[in-house]
């Protein structure tokens, strides 16, 4: 099938054009708080005195958000940056089960020192569960996924959770870390890099707080705050990449967190829209995933 490129052009015009025409009037709103339309004089580029209608604000808001819908739709979703975060797969290990200081494949952790230069100390459990396993979950307090994640259903659902219970008295440490990759450069390029995840935070004590996948993409929390509020859509963007893939747990204390689905991506996506997608490896391996999910 060829590509029309006469089409594809035309619908970006009109893109662009609709944009322009629904910015122009959420201008215009300035001067029309009004909820009818009201005539407004203005004066041309040819210094002649003209009249035109000011489009009220409930009808112009309407306009907007039907556009924005229509873009937000329209978006490219950019594969994955993180490794193994649909199943969070681990070589030789069984689902449901606890192991002690180990995470999945594709995963790594190592105490790093806080600014203090004191040693990082973190204990941790790990296990991986299905989304479909209500049994689990249950007894863990987890909320069922497929009711608070839009993404998660249990048609065709082929989604693991990560919980985690941590405890840390002292210092920081890394956790939930990846590889690093050089680019151009680290830290530098004004085009938007983001990051999406889920959390629920079942228990927590004290200041405690984990950051996920920071540095190389910006961070997101969770923290006492989280507590009991169900599965939290967390978002979050920076400008360009930075270093190493790098989780921190900060804080004392201890909790017990689950996270399904992190997606870091180059490009933007409204806070709003849930997405993930797989991440595409440059071989075949237990990391590669091609399927792509989205909601909204």
């Amino acid at each position: 099938m060829g590509i029309n490129l006469t089409e594809i052009s035309q619908k970006v015009l009109d893109t662009v054009s609709n944009a322009s025409n629904v910015f122009r009037k959420m201008y215009d709103l300035h001067y029309n708080p009004n909820p009818i339309d009201v005539p407004m004089e203005y004066i041309d580029e040819n210094g002649q005195k003209r009249t035109t209608q000011v489009p009220n604000r409930s009808k112009v808001l309407g306009e907007f958000e039907e556009w924005k819908d229509g873009v937000e739709g329209h978006m490219p979703l950019m594969p994955n940056l993180l490794r193994n975060t649909k199943n969070f797969q681990w070589t030789n290990h069984n689902k449901a089960t606890f192991y002690d200081n180990e995470l999945p494949d594709g995963w790594s952790w190592g105490n790093i020192t806080d600014s203090n230069g004191v040693a990082g100390d973190l204990q941790f459990r790990a296990m991986v569960i299905d989304a479909s396993d209500i049994a689990t979950l249950d007894s863990l307090n987890i909320p069922h996924p497929f009711d608070q994640i839009p993404l998660c259903d249990e048609y065709g659902s082929d989604v693991s959770i990560l919980y985690l219970e941590l405890q840390k008295t002292k210092g920081g440490a890394v956790i939930l870390a990846q590889d690093s990759h050089t680019y151009t450069a680290w830290n530098i390029g004004n085009f938007t890099t983001g990051i999406k995840a889920y959390f629920c935070v079942v228990e927590a004590t004290g200041g405690i707080k984990l950051r996920l996948s920071g540095n190389r993409f910006a961070p997101v929390f969770a923290d006492i705050s989280d507590k009991n509020r169900g599965w939290l859509h967390k978002t979050n963007h920076k400008n360009g990449f930075g270093g190493y893939i790098q989780g921190v747990v900060t804080g004392n204390g201890t909790m017990k967190v689950a996270i399904a689905l992190p997606y870091a991506y180059a490009g933007f996506l409204p806070d709003h829209i849930h997405a993930w997608a797989g991440y595409v490896g440059t071989s075949a391996s237990a990391y590669t995933h091609n399927d792509v999910i989205v909601g909204g």
